[in-house]
């Protein structure tokens, strides 16, 4: 197919490595201010979308839902800034 290619897997580590950082800069700041709903959510989506793109076996339906948990936390975080709950 159109994305099989050598060193895919290399390649989707080293997109997959960055959004890794992020989330843990992002929870380490959030647990500091002590808004842990965010963190946890970014946490487990990240785990859901590393497993399910890199796990044993691809499981669609678990990256997605991992893609699904990161949106919620950044919109939480988003409307928490807005409403000036910070």
């Amino acid at each position: 197919t159109l994305f099989d290619f050598p060193g895919r897997r290399t390649f989707e580590w080293a997109l997959l490595l960055p959004l890794l950082g992020f989330v843990v800069f992002k929870a380490c700041r959030e647990i500091s201010q002590r808004v842990f709903a965010p963190a946890v959510l970014a946490v487990s989506g990240t785990v859901a979308l590393v497993a399910g793109k890199l796990g044993p076996q691809t499981s669609h339906g678990l990256a997605y839902a991992g893609l699904g948990l990161l949106l919620l936390s950044s919109c939480w975080t988003i409307r928490t800034k807005i409403s000036g709950r910070s």
